[in-house]
């Protein structure tokens, strides 16, 4: 389980430091192994839910900003 939270840290830490293009790329492939630590480590669950709540918000703000810069409201 030491290596599943590990590796959990290891992710959270790239969600703060990959560029927004290569963030779906990256962590899309790695959503149904989410699923399988959860199974493995129910202990994890809240850990991993955690981080999908945090990339979901990622994910969110990025799309906004995006769109607000399409629409030209950043000038």
């Amino acid at each position: 389980m030491g290596v599943a939270r590990y590796i959990l840290s290891r992710l959270s830490s790239l969600l703060a430091t990959l560029p927004a293009s290569k963030r779906a790329p990256f962590f899309s492939p790695i959503l149904p192994t989410l699923v399988r630590f959860c199974r493995a480590f129910p202990p994890l669950c809240d850990e991993t839910t955690g981080f999908l709540l945090e990339l979901g918000r990622v994910a969110v703000s990025h799309a906004s900003a995006s769109a607000g810069f399409t629409l030209g409201m950043y000038h």
